[in-house]
């Protein structure tokens, strides 16, 4: 997970160069780079299984509805911005002290 965060800082920094990297045929490269598309991944699965489970507007009173139900429109968010939320909040919740 730690190096999901440095993964987005690489790309946001140098981005082309990033793109650059993954063609490069390293595996502990490649690894490394796509260390953030496995927490997305982790996001998209929690969210399937939760809808899945739940639907969209259970009722429950937890946080994921309270971001998958807004209380207007111009709250709402993405399927995906919600999959990024998902992988942000399980990386906050696995934080450790140093």
């Amino acid at each position: 997970m730690d190096n999901s965060f440095m993964v987005a800082s690489i790309e946001s920094a140098f981005f082309g160069v990033s793109q650059v990297l993954r063609w490069l045929p390293i595996p502990p490269l490649r690894r490394f780079l796509e260390s953030k598309d496995r927490l997305h991944q982790y996001g998209v699965d929690a969210f399937d299984r939760y809808v899945a489970q739940y639907g969209r507007d259970s009722g429950r009173k937890d946080l994921l509805t309270k971001i998958l139900v807004p209380k207007s429109l111009d709250e709402a968010l993405t399927d995906f911005d919600v999959h990024t939320e998902i992988g942000n909040l399980v990386f906050a919740g696995t934080g450790r002290v140093k």
